[in-house]
């Protein structure tokens, strides 16, 4: 019965927060839940996510006593082939990831923390290259060590578009930006350096120093701006008026995201912006500026990531739902180390 207890308790047991609000009375289906298929696939809908119960026993080794069916699709391996070992999982990892992700995954294990990381593995039987998102959740299993769920994701796709996607922002007419929390520049592309009238990022950030001192706008007007950003998550479509070097101004519209670290603190603001000097040129001799109607902002600060280990398969999914599925973030534009092993 001990045994059976635990197990509910680690499966969604007990009625938490974030229980299912369409099955809110019945919290300890865990594995058997018949929707459990549906909440992996609304979790990650473009790409498949295996949902794993793993054990981490006091002699270093490990298993994986429940996963879905689909985890041989996402790793390459099934569920039967992991049931009492898990060494074919390690056994895939890229050789340049294999330290990093073992490393970090000790770390987490002795703190009892969530291990989050984003790491290659090659399949069999081919040696296939694939990109996995992962986020496991433990807790303590008294003198067995450690028990808990985990999510795997293939984010392959997603990298390919994250690709693309920083190709198109270095090169395209996008202004793409991250300052601190106070508006101190950290680092820009050169189309934003250019609307600026620098020749390159590094003059931007070296003379500029920070986005408040680009602004035209008074003080009042950029602390509003800043604690919008922080307080409501996202800014979309400002019309921003900046200074631009040798003299002038140049107006863009500007999309403002606080990017927030797993404590909930917010770390940075991205920024993406457009140059609408030349509309704003247009509605100013009619004595409007139109993109003022079209700007918006977020409509409730965005749940804080949870401080502790969750517990139950519902609460699980809402905390992989908050922190490990971040936008695309550009890895060019980080300000230093992110709080995954990546």
């Amino acid at each position: 019965m001990q045994e059976e207890n635990r197990l509910l308790r680690a499966s969604g047991g007990r009625l938490l927060p974030h229980t299912c609000a369409i099955r809110p009375g019945d919290a300890s289906l865990g594995e058997s839940c018949p929707r459990l298929a549906h909440c992996l696939r609304e979790l990650h809908p473009i790409a498949p996510a295996a949902l794993v119960r793993f054990e981490l026993l006091p002699d270093g080794t490990s298993r994986l006593p429940f996963a879905t069916a689909n985890l041989k699709e996402i790793h390459g391996h099934g569920p039967e082939e992991v049931r009492e070992d898990t060494t074919l999982l390690f056994a895939c990892l890229h050789p340049q990831d294999f330290d990093r992700v073992a490393i970090s995954m000790i770390q987490c294990a002795r703190a009892v923390t969530p291990w989050v990381s984003e790491h290659r593995v090659l399949l069999p039987p081919d040696g296939a290259e694939r990109w996995l998102r992962c986020c496991f959740v433990a807790q303590r299993n008294g003198d067995l060590g450690l028990t808990g769920y985990g999510v795997i994701l293939d984010i392959s796709a997603e990298k390919d578009s994250r690709s693309e996607l920083l190709r198109l922002c270095e090169s395209g007419p996008v202004g793409v930006l991250r300052t601190a929390p106070d508006g101190r520049y950290l680092s820009a592309n050169r189309h934003f350096a250019n609307i600026c009238g620098y020749d390159d990022p590094e003059e931007l950030i070296a003379e500029a120093g920070s986005l408040a001192a680009q602004c035209n706008a008074s003080p009042e007007e950029q602390q509003s701006i800043l604690k919008l950003a922080r307080t409501r998550g996202s800014i979309e479509r400002y019309a921003l008026e900046l200074r631009v070097r040798g003299g002038g101004s140049a107006w863009v519209s500007m999309n403002i995201r606080a990017v927030r670290d797993e404590e909930g603190r917010v770390e940075a603001l991205e920024c993406y912006c457009a140059d609408i000097s030349s509309q704003v040129g247009d509605d100013l001799a009619q004595g409007r500026l139109a993109e003022l109607s079209s700007t918006s902002f977020a409509e409730a600060d965005p749940a804080a990531p949870a401080r502790q280990s969750p517990e139950g398969l519902c609460h699980l999914l809402t905390y992989v739902r908050d922190v490990l599925l971040w936008r695309v973030r550009l890895p060019g534009l980080r300000s230093g180390s992110p709080t995954v092993a990546a």
